[in-house]
């Protein structure tokens, strides 16, 4: 099928974004109207949430076992792209729109590998022109492999969108998002010039501890972790790694964290420590800042669980020297749930316009590097399975 057709340029645009996280929760849809710069409307926001069975199977497409099988994959990618159409559909139904009053799509699809090594390589899996097909509107999907081709990480790719909606803060500014992996944007003074990198684990650990414990898929609002002790030596072993220290460019995957030494921990006081590492991880990501940062927003499905909030809080806020503050995104106006879709819809409008998505200071990428594959609604699709 062919990609070629090139979509119409506009001064602002509608725009749906979609995302589905490393936490495999479920889908985050929100509709976002943009230039693709410094104009963004937030309009709408809902999550559809993934069923117990369908969790399991994108899990399963996270063992590089099973990855390896193009028929399992193949499977679980058209599963997971027509969940993103009921989404879709069920979403414009829902706020009584019509799916031709939206411009275009941003799909990210589902991360099942990302590695930051050597060559580096991400692989997310969803099918962009089966999703453009069903849903009748043009997509966009793809947005990490042009950097990588051009020796960049891939990864992280919302601090664009982070600086344009830094708005009205005292700068220098900080965004933590906490999903399955943390990540960090700092932006400088002047509100230019921006940094932006994983940190390291953020739910991942935590719910994977929960899972295998408990049975439960999180640790609500910190409530194990608040009835147990950090466990120091553990604490300072992990952030003493030599992969987890590394140097800005990085990025991780949920993968390149194990809790394989905690398993002698109670169920409270290894939570209690996995959290930790969680705040701790983000906290000396600072040390990496030109200058300290003097508000911190924090987004993600992490800033609910209050333990690890007030602990990072209370790493933050202690600094005698400069008087930083945290504070959950809503502050400044923006749903801390829907911040990561509401950039993929932000960042097809700057695919469509021809604008880059990452930078030197983002992924390592030599220079500002444009992305993502454009489908269009209106040619016809195949499949290699009808079913």
């Amino acid at each position: 099928m062919s990609l070629k057709k090139k979509p119409h340029i506009k001064k602002s645009y509608l725009a749906l974004g979609l995302m589905s996280g490393t936490s495999g929760d479920g889908i985050d849809v929100s509709l976002v109207r943009t230039d693709g710069d410094s104009q963004i409307e937030a309009i709408s926001f809902e999550t559809f949430p993934y069923k117990d069975g369908f969790k399991s199977l994108l899990k399963e497409c996270t063992i590089p076992s099973r990855r390896k099988d193009p028929n399992f994959l193949h499977y679980c990618e058209r599963r997971l792209t027509l969940l993103h159409v009921e989404a879709v559909k069920n979403f414009l139904e829902s706020k009584k729109i019509k799916a031709d009053k939206i411009d275009v799509i941003g799909f990210h699809g589902h991360t099942v590998s990302h590695n930051s090594r050597g060559k580096g390589s991400s692989h997310q899996i969803g099918d962009g022109a089966l999703l453009a097909y069903e849903s009748g509107i043009d997509v966009i999907d793809d947005f990490r492999s042009n950097d990588i081709a051009k020796g960049g990480q891939g990864a992280p790719l919302v601090p664009i969108f982070h600086l344009a909606i830094a708005k009205k803060v005292p700068y220098p500014i900080a965004f933590v998002n906490i999903g399955g992996v943390s990540n960090i944007t700092w932006i400088d003074c002047d509100g230019r010039n921006f940094l932006g990198f994983d940190v390291g684990p953020g739910n991942t650990l935590i719910d994977r501890w929960m899972q295998k414990f408990t049975g439960k898929s999180f640790d609500p609002y910190g409530r194990y972790a608040a009835r147990g002790n950090v466990e120091m030596n553990l604490l300072e072993t992990f952030l003493a790694d030599r992969h987890f220290r590394r140097k800005p460019p990085k990025s991780f995957d949920i993968l390149d964290f194990n809790f394989n030494k905690f398993l002698k921990l109670s169920i409270e006081d290894g939570v209690a420590t996995l959290t930790a590492i969680t705040a701790h991880a983000i906290f000396m990501a600072q040390n990496y800042f030109p200058q300290k940062a003097h508000c911190w927003f924090i987004c993600g499905g992490g800033r609910k669980n209050k333990f690890l909030f007030s602990m990072l809080k209370d790493l933050i806020e202690k600094d005698p020297k400069v008087n930083m503050t945290v504070s959950a995104i809503e502050e400044m106006g923006w749903n801390g749930d829907a911040i990561e879709s509401q950039a993929f819809a932000y960042l097809a409008i700057r695919s469509i316009k021809g604008l880059p998505l990452t930078f030197p200071s983002t992924t390592g990428v030599a220079v500002p590097t444009k992305g993502g594959v454009f489908h269009s609604k209106d040619l016809s699709y195949s499949s290699m399975d009808p079913t």
